[in-house]
């Protein structure tokens, strides 16, 4: 790939990974070259020294950064994702804070590279091969004890399969022919060929039972089994067609096999290719090609209770988004207070005249506007904390010229100071909770916004 985008003078002995999946509670974001969020499913977190990391900018397009792993803000958590064909992997889920990143080429670059669809490509050929595997298994389980139903199931796959061997060699000699061209719409019709070759062909009845799984029960003569129906890598976050939540393992007996129709929970398979991997979106063969251990697979599901006590649990406010609810609450109650009580400050207690009470909150709204408009060149020049010190200061020393201003026209710059630093701090903490890890992102911002709006409602009137 560094190659591919003129940056092979990036190639160095150390050990070097290409985590490119999306998805997860807080996708990896980038920001004035430091990236902070989670990465998930990197396999090999534990003894990569460098790695090549694909996030979403902020138009959504898909960007490729380098990292160098041997950072102290990097943790990495085993706990998450441990398939039982991936343990030997140690594949990871990597959070990442505030560290420093190096891009690669411009947006899209890696996803139009020629290799990036010869490589698609190459992943569905290890989809026909998991097929092939286990067609063999049907075959000669058919040989030693015939059949009606083996029989049925491997005249279906030996057809596809055979349809499938033909496409690739197709595809194989396009690509040896003209190896500069992508080749996109040829790989991509290989790809649904391929998989559609293990997945089922959307019968409401066994939805989530491919063939070829069915074939490997029937072959083995295995009454009871844990098959991990499908795995969400790729799938994106909240997408509907998933039921976000870990890998689970359903029971398929043998007299069960076709009729499992409740294993699916309303899942529709879908032919689709992720833009970050060339990977389907759903992708089931690639697992069930791990032969015998299927079964081994363990029913972590959890019953209903523990589900419900979990869940409560999870949208408690945890102390680092009361911290931050606190300073959205200070910092909206300056604001109320502006609003409410600056004019009746200036004419009370300096004898302005009312025609000019407005003039203090008028400076206020300028300030913060102009810093709303700015903050993102601040937070790019200064960064987040530099900027959170520098504004938490400039708003004090701004309500300090306010109380003990000798001139009225020093309140109004008073109230420009404290327009200035409060204008900034709650975009930051708003973003901060949508980032930290500690609970979901949804729960913990509508707590943070529900402490910062009680500051603007309570704060006029307690001051008052």
């Amino acid at each position: 790939i560094l190659h591919e985008l003129g940056y092979q003078h990036e190639i160095d002995e150390e050990t070097w990974a290409v985590w490119a999946a999306d998805g997860g509670p807080v996708p990896l974001q980038v920001e004035n070259g430091l990236c902070h969020g989670i990465k998930p499913w990197c396999s090999g977190a534990e003894f990569i020294h460098k790695a090549l990391i694909s996030f979403k900018d902020q138009q959504g397009q898909s960007q490729l950064c380098i990292i160098d792993l041997n950072q102290s803000l990097i943790t990495i958590d085993l706990a998450h994702w441990q398939a039982i064909g991936m343990q030997g992997t140690q594949t990871a889920r990597v959070n990442f804070q505030e560290i420093a990143v190096k891009l690669i080429g411009h947006p899209n670059d890696y996803l139009d590279r020629v290799g990036f669809w010869h490589g698609a490509a190459g992943v569905a050929a290890c989809w026909y091969g998991a097929a092939v595997r286990l067609v063999d298994e049907l075959q000669q389980s058919c040989l030693k004890a015939p059949n009606p139903f083996k029989k049925m199931y491997l005249g279906q796959l030996a057809t596809r399969l055979a349809v499938t061997r033909q496409y690739f060699q197709y595809i194989a000699q396009l690509i040896d022919s003209q190896p500069k061209l992508s080749h996109e719409r040829d790989v991509r019709i290989l790809r649904a060929q391929a998989e559609q070759s293990c997945l089922e062909d959307g019968h409401p009845d066994h939805e989530a039972v491919g063939k070829t799984v069915q074939a490997f029960a029937l072959a083995h003569d295995m009454s009871y089994l844990h098959v991990l129906i499908w795995a969400w890598h790729w799938a994106r976050p909240l997408d509907p067609r998933i039921n976000w939540q870990k890998a689970r393992a359903y029971n398929l007996t043998q007299a069960q096999l076709i009729k499992k129709r409740q294993a699916i929970m309303q899942f529709k398979s879908q032919i689709e290719t992720d833009e970050s991997t060339g990977n389907a979106a759903i992708l089931s063969p690639a697992i069930i090609e791990l032969p015998y251990s299927i079964k081994a697979v363990e029913n972590t599901s959890l019953d209903a209770s523990s589900k419900v006590k979990k869940s409560i649990r999870q949208r408690l406010p945890q102390p680092l988004i009361i911290l931050i609810g606190i300073a959205c609450f200070i910092i909206f109650m300056v604001e109320g207070a502006a609003m409410d009580w600056s004019g009746i400050y200036l004419t009370q207690q300096y004898g302005v005249n009312t025609a000019f009470a407005g003039l203090a909150y008028t400076f206020f709204a300028i300030a913060m506007t102009t810093g709303r408009f700015t903050g993102h060149y601040l937070i790019r020049y200064f960064g987040e904390k530099k900027l959170l010190t520098y504004s938490a200061i400039c708003a004090t020393l701004g309500l300090a010229l306010v109380s003990i201003a000798p001139y009225w026209w020093l309140v109004l710059v008073g109230y420009t100071l404290v327009g200035t630093g409060c204008s900034n701090i709650v975009p930051i903490m708003f973003s901060r909770a949508g980032r930290q890890t500690v609970m979901p992102s949804a729960v913990a911002l509508s707590c943070v916004s529900t402490m910062a709006y009680t500051g603007i409602l309570v704060g006029p009137a307690f001051i008052g």
